[in-house]
């Protein structure tokens, strides 16, 4: 079973998915490739050698080609681990191979989404988004990620889709705010139209409303 599906709710949809993008993994792997191709040329190297000390490093060789290879494969496990999520409900990021470790942001929290993309994040479609919530360290910082501009665009819908509409009794489009009804209040004050009894009982009034 899809590891991220056990942390979901039941009824919790999942809008878009997306992982690191794939120039992540071919730089995580540098160094492996970089390192099977120095032991290929000295396998070339040493091949040749009839004695009993080239096979001893041809040996070595494939030793060492073999630990770099597991090294290799688990980038990639850790690669296709690491998922980035919008759900209707909320963000996450899942990141582990055994060891998981899951940071949500809920939909309800979320201040502001930055999307920042280099020039050549924007060729192979790639970039950093950044989440700001309402906590003052609440930011969910997803770097590398495939799809940004589409990852965007869908937590913003399921952002507008979850917040709730005016509560009821909420002051209809058009009708004066609070602030307003208190800089007319002063002014008809300041024009003596009522006296400060009335200004006293009317500002109480429009105070315990907000």
């Amino acid at each position: 079973m899809d590891y991220i599906r056990r942390v979901l709710l039941e009824d919790e949809q999942i809008l878009v998915r997306t992982r690191l993008h794939w120039l992540s993994l071919l730089g995580g792997l540098g160094k492996e490739i970089l390192v099977l191709v120095a032991l290929v040329a000295g396998y070339l190297a040493v091949r040749f050698l009839a004695d009993e000390k080239g096979v001893y490093v041809a040996v070595g060789f494939g030793a060492i080609a073999i630990v770099v290879l597991l090294s290799a494969s688990v980038d990639v496990v850790r690669w296709r681990s690491t998922q980035f999520i919008v759900t209707d409900r909320r963000v996450v990021s899942c990141r582990g191979i055994m060891s998981k470790e899951v940071l949500d942001s809920s939909l309800s929290k979320i201040n502001d989404v930055l999307l920042r993309q280099s020039w050549v994040g924007r060729v192979f479609d790639f970039g950093t988004i950044e989440i700001l919530t309402a906590s003052d360290t609440g930011i969910n910082l997803m770097s590398g990620i495939a799809r940004p501009i589409e990852f965007k665009q869908a937590l913003l819908k399921a952002k507008a889709a979850f917040e709730p509409g005016p509560a009821a009794g909420a002051a209809a489009p058009g009708a004066p705010t609070a602030t307003q009804l208190l800089e007319e209040l002063a002014a008809l004050k300041s024009r003596g139209m009522i006296s400060d009894a009335e200004y006293q009982q009317k500002r109480s009034e429009i105070l315990r409303r907000m």
